[in-house]
């Protein structure tokens, strides 16, 4: 959506530009109606960060200004501490009850989500994806009632082969688990910050 004064930000036209992958890397907000959002980009094997001005006002955003070509941030170097007190036991008791969750949540069937939860809502992925296995599961050891812990899911994505199967993707999540009774539940899951392990 630019400005209206030039349609094509700044290029003269000439030669191609294609892009692999574009996310949102963060915004900076200068004043009420004015930000740079910084998206990273990746093309030709290679990383830039792109920092688009914006102008927003009343739910309507428009560029407001040629965007800018900046070099793409330096790699953080991750921490090598692990989990140095882990829940084995618990790990062992959780991996094929998350089976189950999983396999639940790779469909979105609220009715079987809801059997899976300590009361509040779960969504889940509508088939987007099939649920493979859980590869593992991280517990540190804590509180016997509740615990965070981290799952490592395959999926396979959907895909156009000749056996109509997609290739498999690894994804961690990080759930808050709560225990009633004998039974753990589900509280609340989301992306896991852990460093991957494999």
């Amino acid at each position: 959506m630019p400005d209206g004064t030039d349609a094509q930000f700044g290029w003269n036209g000439v030669g191609t530009l294609q892009l692999q992958s574009v996310q949102v890397a963060g915004v900076d907000a200068r004043d009420a109606n004015n930000a740079t959002v910084t998206l990273l980009a990746r093309s030709a094997d290679k990383w830039f960060r792109l920092a688009v001005p914006v102008y927003a006002k009343n739910s309507a955003l428009v560029i407001s200004g040629r965007p800018a070509l900046l070099p793409p941030p330096t790699k953080a170097a991750l921490p090598q501490e692990g989990v140095k007190d882990r829940d084995t036991a618990l790990e062992g008791e959780l991996k094929p009850f998350l089976g189950t969750f999983f396999g639940a949540y790779a469909h979105g069937d609220q009715a079987a989500l809801s059997r899976f939860s300590d009361g509040t809502a779960i969504g889940g992925l509508a088939d987007a994806v099939q649920f493979v296995q859980v590869n593992d599961v991280v517990a540190p050891k804590g509180p016997a009632g509740e615990r965070t812990v981290t799952a490592t899911v395959t999926w396979q994505v959907p895909g156009s082969g000749a056996a109509g199967n997609g290739g498999e993707l690894a994804q961690s999540y990080q759930l808050a688990m709560v225990k009633k009774g004998t039974t753990w539940y589900v509280r609340d899951i989301r992306g896991s910050t852990e460093p991957s392990t494999s």
